[in-house]
């Protein structure tokens, strides 16, 4: 199970810092949190911007997504340190896939800073089925009180 599973985020942006290369994407540590909590590695595989996620094509030019941040989230490397980019490249719109997710990307899901919880997808036989639909704002604000 633990080589199995991957999280589709899209990148919101790109910001360029001197020779530092920030990437913006919409998932984070409420999504996957192995990565907080033990430096788990998860390999990144960039897809162009496409109008729908169900004809993806890889990009012509290889791409490292450089810093991934998203809503309190830095990706570490293999040695447990922020990824750095070779080059610069990306841009608003493209899929990042995040490899080897595992059995346990979705159960060690939160609602941390107020996210809802996302849809899960199960592919079998080729055929894509909807196994748990996205969380509302209204059903992750239910539980409150005041």
């Amino acid at each position: 199970m633990a080589e199995s599973g991957v999280l589709v985020s899209q990148v919101r942006s790109v910001k360029e810092m001197g020779s530092r290369h920030f990437v913006l994407i919409d998932a984070g540590f409420n999504d996957l949190m192995r990565p907080a909590m033990y430096g788990s590695y998860h390999h990144i595989t960039a897809l162009a911007g496409m109008a729908g996620i169900s004809a993806p094509r890889r990009r012509s030019k290889p791409w490292w997504p450089g810093r991934c941040a998203n809503p309190g989230m830095s990706l570490p490397s293999r040695r447990g340190q922020s990824r750095d980019p070779p080059a610069a490249g990306g841009s608003a719109g493209d899929y990042l896939v995040l490899h080897d997710t595992g059995a346990y990307g979705a159960s060690m899901s939160s609602n941390y800073n107020s996210r809802p919880l996302l849809p899960e997808v199960l592919f079998d036989g080729g055929k894509a089925r909807l196994i748990r639909r996205r969380q509302t704002i209204q059903e992750l604000l239910a539980l409150e009180l005041i």
